[in-house]
């Protein structure tokens, strides 16, 4: 049992066939669930700069390197798990990127005047056609999503997540009020970029899970408010 080289030639190989040569390197009755973590979650996230990359084979090839690299760290019968844990990851990461377009999108409303610079304009611009009720129940959510994330997550996955996760929470919470002294991570970068002042703050625990979930499902038991119209 072992991963399959990547299919020769100049050409870049196909994402099933990137996931499809990782998954190998999983016993035959993990390999379905692997291939599909791998299409679902993971290669998405790690390629998705690829259609303006240079060398796109070349940046598949890394991806590929990465991912055979950690798992082999670990025995076989691991590797799915190891897996799991990696899809948990790219989705913290990709929760704080819509955390920072939706905190982004708020900023805006009190800078109407102001033209976002790339790459922020790009991520916020679809959220900029919402009032604020109707970035607050995006806010929602997002919230929502990050809790239900870290709750299905393994101990192992949780490890990974614990950069982006606490990120993620601290960024909607200034997209929900408004307030952006308290920024960190790429939000702060923006803030910097834009000419604001803001800060580092320590993060602190919030309330357990479960009130935190039982609160924010109430919040986003409303419909979401109907886009404004321009």
């Amino acid at each position: 049992m072992d991963f399959t080289p990547l299919p020769p030639g100049p050409g870049a190989p196909a994402i099933d066939d990137v996931a499809s040569a990782i998954a190998n390197g999983c016993p035959a009755r993990d390999r379905d669930h692997a291939r599909a973590v791998l299409v679902a979650s993971i290669l998405p996230w790690d390629l998705r700069g690829i259609a303006s990359f240079a060398d796109p084979r070349r940046l598949i090839e890394t991806a590929y390197a990465s991912l055979v690299l950690a798992l082999r760290e670990v025995p076989p019968d691991e590797r799915l798990a190891e897996l799991d844990a990696q899809a948990r990851r790219r989705d913290s990461q990709h929760l704080l990127d819509r955390a920072v377009a939706v905190a982004v999108a708020r900023w805006a409303i009190d800078h109407a005047a102001t033209v976002l610079p790339p790459p922020w304009h790009a991520s916020a611009d679809e959220l900029r056609a919402l009032d604020r009720d109707g970035l607050a129940g995006e806010v929602a959510r997002q919230l929502v999503a990050v809790e239900e994330l870290e709750a299905a997550s393994s101990p192992r996955g949780r490890r990974l997540m614990r950069p982006y996760l606490p990120l993620a929470r601290l960024t909607l919470r200034a997209a929900e009020t408004g307030m952006f002294v308290a920024a960190a991570g790429p939000l702060l970068v923006f803030l910097r970029q834009m000419g604001a002042t803001a800060r580092d703050v320590t993060l602190e625990l919030q309330r357990p899970r479960t009130e935190r979930m039982a609160s924010l499902r109430r919040a986003v038991e409303v419909p979401p408010p109907a886009v404004r119209r321009r």
